[in-house]
């Protein structure tokens, strides 16, 4: 079996490798996508640090420098070349496993050069590995010319082969042109390339599982570079086709790539706004990347289930978001991959949010605490966004709560850890807190004021009882309605709620006209009330019951109230399971 660097050597060849052509992690809820227009290629792209400059390299230990030692000598005593090339590529690993690529990439040239002419089946698949490996180290240095350069001589010497150790090299090759075009700005060539590859390489049937995965991976890329052009309907007709082709294969590594199709195409849906299959294509990413069970499709699969959510929630689904955002919370929380890591913290900050707008800011603490942990001091921008939106979110529930003072506290820890930050999004965020902070001083001094306020109040309440009847009962009623009015204002709802109720319960039943109207503002107050507080259900019920009652009434003030009544039901229609 062939000796390679890409799957037995070296490991951190996936860096360079097939996962390191995968540019698709998913971090979020939208991919990277160009600012090139929608028929013309992406202007070329600024030229990205080579990742030779990006890693340190280390000396050989002791015990690589023996094994080495020992590939040279095997080398000099073998006669049959493909044992010589077998043994150099396993050296070559040894100085890619240390980061010493200049070393390595020298052993390649010396195999492809000593021994490239080898025209023995085991040679001809090590000199095909061989080519790619060199392509890629190419490419860690930066060297796009030359990494191309190396895969169109793989496709030379090998591309009208038929054994499928060979189709999968070249057919990876292809891969690899294709995305180095894209890299430098050539996006109609390389999207040139994945076509030619399919169409010559990618025919069914597929006779390997390598050579299906790299033939999936052109239709992602394909897809992909379409989709950066804003080409949706041939970007999504290119990962329906990877679907079509390989979603009846069991193995888990061509699942992954169908995996990375349904995200995509579920992501291009949701940009599309069409909405509902952009929710039925995440749920065929969950579906899909559980069964695959690798790393990166269970990292597509937590991403897809947490966007479900998200759309569902803008689709007015808050409940069944709430659901499937506690199914992300749960299902994923133990994994230790980076990018599910980010889906649970963000799941927990969105769910924190919907709660938040049902006025259920005591649940929402914990959620903000988890999401803390959770991205810890993780440098990666989004999981540094999700913990500043986790600290914001945190100080809102605290002044839903009416714990200014903590409020404060908790703005200013998002203002401090961010607000120098050199990323525009986190400084931005730093400065929603110290405006929500400037919000929270005011309110806290307001508080002091109310609670003033509602001192006067009840005295006023006081000197009331001592009137006799009508006046007292009216004027009593009035004042409680000012307390009411107060505590809405302030966005203290159940302590308003309890006023207007004890409006209703004291002078429902009387017949006076003056108190009919206050009771009737009372009773209307207290339904939008709960609208205010997240329980747009029980609010639209109790609105329309005060139309009921009160239409017959002849009062000019109160036939009003009931106007502002059904214009209430009319706005709020999604919320009245009756009319």
């Amino acid at each position: 079996m062939p000796v390679t660097l890409l799957s037995r050597l070296a490991p951190a060849i996936l860096l360079l490798g097939l996962a390191g052509c995968q540019t698709n992690q998913p971090a979020g809820s939208q991919p990277v996508t160009s600012q090139a227009g929608a028929n013309q290629p992406a202007a070329t792209p600024a030229t990205p640090t080579p990742m030779a400059s990006l890693v340190k390299s280390r000396p050989l230990t002791s015990t690589e420098e023996a094994q080495a030692k020992a590939y040279d000598d095997a080398t000099r005593m073998a006669v049959m070349p493909g044992i010589k090339i077998t043994n150099q590529m396993r050296k070559a690993g040894l100085y890619f496993g240390a980061q010493q690529f200049s070393e390595a990439l020298s052993i390649y040239n010396r195999i492809l050069t000593e021994w490239g002419d080898t025209n023995t089946s085991t040679a001809r698949s090590e000199l095909a590995l061989s080519w790619l490996n060199k392509g890629q180290l190419h490419k860690a240095f930066g060297q796009r010319r030359e990494e191309i350069a190396a895969y169109q001589e793989l496709a030379r010497l090998y591309g009208e082969d038929v054994d499928p150790a060979l189709r999968r090299a070249v057919t990876t090759g292809q891969l690899y042109t294709g995305e180095a075009k894209v890299a430098q700005g050539e996006r109609l060539q390389g999207e040139q390339t994945y076509r030619q590859a399919m169409e010559r390489f990618c025919r069914a049937p597929i006779a390997t599982v390598p050579l299906a995965v790299a033939c999936a991976k052109l239709g992602n890329r394909l897809g992909q570079s379409l989709g950066e052009r804003k080409l949706t309907d041939d970007a999504l007709a290119a990962y329906d086709a990877v679907i079509a082709s390989h979603g009846s294969n069991s193995n888990n590594d061509v699942r992954q790539e169908v995996t990375e199709a349904h995200w995509r195409k579920a992501v291009l849906l949701a940009e599309a706004q069409r909405r509902q299959e952009a929710v039925d294509s995440f749920a065929r990413t969950v579906e899909i990347g559980s069964l695959s069970g690798t790393r990166q499709a269970i990292a597509y699969a937590a991403q897809a289930l947490a966007n479900q959510a998200s759309m569902l929630d803008s689709m007015g689904q808050p409940a069944q978001a709430l659901a499937i955002y506690e199914q992300v919370i749960g299902r994923y929380d133990s994994r230790t991959e980076d990018a599910v890591i980010f889906a649970v913290a963000r799941a927990q900050v969105n769910k924190g949010l919907i709660l938040l707008r049902q006025k259920r800011p005591a649940e929402v603490l914990p959620l903000c605490d988890a999401a803390l942990r959770k991205a810890g001091e993780r440098q990666a921008l989004q999981m540094r966004e999700v913990s500043a939106r986790a600290g914001l979110l945190r100080a809102q529930a605290l002044m839903q709560l009416q714990r200014y003072d903590d409020a404060i506290t908790a703005f200013d820890a998002v203002g401090n850890r961010f607000g120098n930050a050199k990323e525009n999004s986190l400084r931005d965020l730093a400065a929603n807190a110290m405006s929500a902070k400037a919000n929270a001083i005011g309110l806290r001094q307001s508080r002091g004021r109310v609670e003033q306020s509602m001192v006067e109040l009840d005295k006023q309440v006081a000197a009331a009882e001592a009137k006799p009847e009508p006046e007292r009962s009216r004027d009593i009623a009035t004042v409680l309605l000012a307390k009411g009015v107060v505590y809405t204002l302030i966005g203290m709802h159940d302590e308003a709620i309890a006023v207007y109720q004890d409006i209703a319960t004291r002078f429902g039943e009387s017949r006076d006209g003056k108190l009919r109207e206050s009771v009737a503002n009372a009773s209307y107050l207290r339904a939008v009330s709960f609208h205010d507080k997240g329980q747009s259900a029980e609010a639209a019920r109790l609105v329309r019951e005060f139309v009921q009652r009160y239409k017959p009434e002849p009062e000019p003030a109160i036939q009003q109230l009931v106007r502002r009544a059904e214009d209430w039901l009319e706005k709020n229609r999604q919320f009245d399971t009756v009319g």
